[in-house]
């Protein structure tokens, strides 16, 4: 699965996949977000572009919502690059954090740590530094800087940048918010246990900050792309890391 060029070995990159994509079924159709075309490329393809250029190699993809097509894509991806993807079917639908603690139990025990991250975003930064900010914690949070962070929430850290409070999506100015990359030992995925459907975001990370050191770390201001409405969908063809690797 690994290569000898990786740069994470004992990583398990765990993309979620999921998601059911409500809100842009005016544009999808019954096609799961990750596989909408962007420039005549899905949208996971671009994902797994920046993930390989970054130096991961152990990739595992959750499927629930039509996953006849996501291996269908996934297939076609791992062949044209002759590199080994995972997709592992959720037993039941179980939210993000079910999708993952499903994922932990079946996932080759070699793979001590996980990166964690939504299928259907991208951040023009390097997942690597999470993972390796992980060092002498239980798991960190990628964050980006933006300048007014009310419509998305804050994540607020002490002056050891462990994560201390989440702040709700009120107010403004600038902060750190939730980029949706976490690095996260096995050990911590089995520590907090839910009952499912549970969420990363509003379920697990706010119980995992409570019993464990989970930490913050800031990609600083990268820009980043959420296809998850039709509005940000439309906007993705101009992204820094889809426009020119497009086929047009």
């Amino acid at each position: 699965m690994g290569t000898s060029e990786s740069r994470y070995p004992f990583c398990a990159v765990v993309v979620l996949a999921g998601g059911l994509g409500t809100r842009l079924r005016s544009v999808t159709g019954d096609t799961p977000k990750p596989l909408v075309k962007i420039l005549g490329r899905p949208f996971l393809d671009y994902l797994l572009d920046h993930l390989r250029q970054m130096g991961f190699s152990n990739f595992f993809v959750t499927a629930s919502y039509r996953s006849d097509l996501l291996r269908i894509a996934v297939k076609q991806y791992s062949e044209k690059l002759d590199i080994s993807i995972d997709v592992i079917d959720e037993k039941v639908a179980a939210g993000t954090y079910g999708a993952v603690s499903q994922a932990e139990q079946v996932i080759p025990g070699e793979f001590h740590t996980f990166l964690v991250i939504n299928g259907d975003s991208l951040v023009d930064a390097d997942y690597g530094q999470v993972v390796q900010a992980l060092a002498g914690r239980d798991g960190v949070i990628g964050g980006v800087e933006v300048a007014d962070c009310g419509r998305f929430g804050q994540i607020e850290a002490d002056s050891d940048g462990r994560v201390c409070r989440f702040a709700e999506k009120v107010g403004g100015g600038a902060g750190t918010i939730n980029a949706g990359i976490y690095a996260l030992r096995r050990s911590a995925i089995r520590a907090v246990e839910l009952d499912t459907p549970a969420s990363m975001e509003m379920d697990f990370l706010p119980k995992a900050v409570g019993m464990l050191n989970i930490g913050l770390h800031s990609l600083g201001q990268a820009s980043f792309i959420d296809i998850g409405t039709p509005e940000s969908f439309a906007a993705a063809r101009e992204f820094s890391l889809i426009r020119g690797n497009g086929q047009r």
